[in-house]
């Protein structure tokens, strides 16, 4: 088993770009999403927190991520649309 590491502080700071031209349809081809991410995580171990044991940490975070790890590889997405109430004609 793996010795526990203590986390005294932990701070995320998330940031993204984005030209909004193509989400507001005023350029055709201007991709619709954030063109950049940047994710930048700063935390502080108990002191006599050996470096490996570190490191280990940063790498199984970074591989467990749910969110990074499904925008770094993102799944088919499926959208269906469903109406009601719309005006019906029988002429």
């Amino acid at each position: 088993m793996d010795t526990p590491v203590e986390l005294t502080s932990l701070e995320v700071n998330v940031t993204a770009t984005v030209d909004v031209r193509g989400a507001m349809a005023v350029d055709p081809s201007v991709p619709v999403g954030f063109q950049t991410m940047a994710c930048h995580i700063h935390f502080r171990a108990k002191e006599g927190t050996p470096p490996e044991l570190l490191e280990k940490l940063k790498l199984a975070a970074e591989r467990c991520c749910i969110v990074q790890q499904t925008l770094k590889s993102p799944p088919p997405v499926k959208t269906t649309f469903t109406t009601s109430g719309l005006a019906r004609s029988d002429a």
